[in-house]
């Protein structure tokens, strides 16, 4: 009977420091942290946003479940981006429809929120996604949106704007307004202003 008492006294110790660690600050800001890497890991949009501050994260309401701890993951998100995303995917239908097909779309609104889980082991954070499908989707979402805005504003690297094509031979004559025939665009090449960064060469 002893035996017992102090076994469910030591699940419950147990339980308590299990929550305990959960809530320390210290494996909140890990967490964080792993989190920021994460995202940041997306296309150059995205950080551009949020070295503007304009997209934050936040985790709240840990608790211990199971062995594992799970936290709340917001996510805020700039409007203007999910709108801008879903305005090329609009000009885009075919695009829409394959990549809807395949699981990705623009999320539903500018501030998400998911549910983390994660263990802690001598003292670090590490985080369980197998077990969270909510939050991958996210990251995945939040990948594929920045990348449709990407489309419009990302440069491409090493490529020379020139007044006409005939002054590389190609015997075009007068002012060019697209590049399809080099399999760009005006709207995929268009970045900044060149006009006003180029040097003048005589």
């Amino acid at each position: 009977m002893k035996l017992k008492i102090f076994i469910a006294l030591c699940g419950t110790l147990i339980g308590y420091q299990t929550a305990f660690g959960c809530s320390d600050p210290a494996m909140i800001d890990q967490l964080t942290s792993i989190e920021t890497q994460k995202l940041l890991s997306n296309a150059p949009t995205f950080k551009h946003a949020w070295q503007d501050k304009a997209i934050t994260i936040k985790l709240k309401d840990s608790k211990a479940e199971g062995g594992q701890c799970i936290i709340s993951l917001q996510v805020k998100l700039p409007q203007a981006d999910l709108d801008e995303a879903n305005q090329h995917l609009d000009q885009n239908p075919a695009k829409k429809i394959l990549s809807t097909a395949q699981g990705y779309s623009v999320p539903d609104s500018a501030n998400v929120e998911v549910p983390f889980i994660y263990k802690i082991i001598d003292g670090k954070v590490l985080p369980n996604d197998p077990n969270t499908p909510e939050l991958k989707a996210l990251h995945n979402n939040i990948e594929y949106t920045y990348q449709q805005k990407m489309k419009k504003y990302e440069p491409f690297e090493n490529i020379v704007f020139v007044d006409t094509l005939d002054n590389l031979g190609f015997g075009f004559e007068g002012k060019q307004n697209s590049f399809e025939g080099f399999g760009l665009s005006l709207e995929r090449s268009y970045y900044r202003d060149w006009e006003t960064d180029r040097k003048s060469v005589v």
